[in-house]
């Protein structure tokens, strides 16, 4: 009796100890999981979203937190966070937004053929988010000033209206595209020059007439990588206050390459020659512009995996439209590269340019974006097609070479 009494203890010890460990078990995976299932349905939202902004006519970009008060366009709800279009200035909670997407237009670019003068447009209204220390076109008071989804505003003259000052003759009434007119490429005037290239007249002074001697519209190039990486959120405010088309990403115009630097082997094989130093009008390089012909230049995504069992980097992705390549001649532009950075003022001549130094390590470039690599796996697939203008005009005797080149690129048109 004593025996079994001496032993029975320890075992009943067992069950205060396996909850413990199963508590402890819970405690420790049930975060996991929550963790895990939450990262799986942010990624489900992400794909929805970017499925979204890929098929879209708006400029949908997400945001963490808006800057200023917003309401949702669609549900009036103020929100923290979610998307804006950088086009239009439209900002929705994410719930809202596939609703927003088919219910609001954004700014069109070009105006279907409809008939109406290239200048006559009327307003684009959107309601609610008014900029700041906006006031009425009616009754002069400030606007967007109560908490709430209120007000109007233009989309392309940026002129803001109360809801009670809303009008069907404010509706359908004229626009002048405010303030900055003269800035701005109208989407009827685009139409006009693309019916006018369907009839082949090449009156394009006439029609720029009708917008007066003051219109000189701009194209807003910015680079993103350049500075503090604030080129993206200066094109879309100024697609906010321009045509779209002034500073759009997504619209792909057809290019023209003009050999001003050293590596010319693209435009030399388009037509444009291997370098330009002024030998001909920029008259006559427009008249070349005009006479020539579309093609599709393949464009290639490369990416490079560095190899290694403890490698946590990054693999390496790069847009070839021209060439790549391994060893000599990567390696002379991975030193044209590394001293023109050092010294800009010594590569200002096309014969100094030539003269690279050598350099012991490895390289590999791509379109003339030179770095140093290690051992790596190179993965090139097809990425997109480039609409390129090809000049079939006379040839000098440097461009007599790369005539096959020119025939060939003619008939995979």
């Amino acid at each position: 009796m004593e025996g079994d009494r001496r032993t029975s203890p320890p075992t009943q010890g067992l069950l205060p100890d396996g909850h413990l460990v199963l508590w402890t078990l819970c405690s420790v995976l049930l975060p996991v999981f929550i963790t895990l299932w939450c990262s799986f349905q942010r990624s489900r939202r992400q794909l929805h979203r970017r499925d979204i902004f890929r098929k879209s006519k708006h400029g949908w970009r997400d945001t963490d937190l808006f800057s200023h008060p917003t309401y949702c366009c669609v549900c009036a709800q103020h929100i923290l966070q979610g998307a804006f279009c950088d086009c239009c200035g439209l900002r929705v909670d994410e719930g809202c937004l596939k609703k927003a997407d088919k219910r609001f237009q954004c700014k069109e670019i070009m105006l279907k053929n409809d008939g109406r003068a290239a200048d006559a447009m009327p307003h684009h209204w959107i309601r609610g988010n008014v900029p700041l220390c906006s006031y009425c076109v009616v009754c002069k008071q400030q606007c967007g000033s109560q908490p709430k989804l209120c007000d109007y505003r233009c989309i392309w003259c940026q002129k803001t209206v109360h809801d009670e000052c809303m009008k069907s003759s404010l509706k359908n009434e004229k626009c002048d595209f405010g303030e900055f007119k003269n800035l701005i490429i109208p989407p009827g005037y685009l139409t006009s020059i693309n019916q006018m290239r369907k009839d082949k007249k090449t009156d394009y002074e006439a029609l720029a007439s009708k917008f007066g001697k003051q219109w000189t519209p701009l194209i807003i190039l910015a680079n993103s990588r350049s500075g503090t990486n604030m080129g993206e959120g200066l094109l879309g405010e100024f697609r906010i206050l321009l045509n779209p088309v002034q500073g759009q990403e997504k619209y792909i115009p057809q290019v023209a390459v003009l050999p001003l630097g050293t590596g010319n082997d693209l435009s030399n094989t388009l037509g444009w020659g291997t370098g330009y130093a002024g030998e001909i009008p920029v008259a006559q390089v427009l008249r070349n512009v005009m006479e020539a012909d579309e093609i599709k230049l393949d464009r290639w995504k490369v990416q490079v995996t560095n190899k290694g069992y403890y490698n946590l980097r990054k693999l390496k992705e790069f847009t070839m439209n021209n060439y790549f390549s391994i060893g000599p001649d990567a390696l002379m532009a991975l030193n044209f590269h590394a001293h023109r950075e050092k010294a800009p003022s010594l590569f200002s001549s096309r014969i100094l340019n030539k003269l690279i130094l050598k350099s012991s390590m490895m390289p590999m470039q791509v379109d003339g974006e030179p770095w140093a690599q290690g051992p790596c796996t190179v993965t090139i697939t097809h990425k997109t097609h480039a609409l390129m203008l090809y000049f079939s005009g006379e040839q000098s005797d440097d461009d007599v070479s790369s005539a096959s080149d020119q025939e060939d690129l003619k008939e995979a048109k």
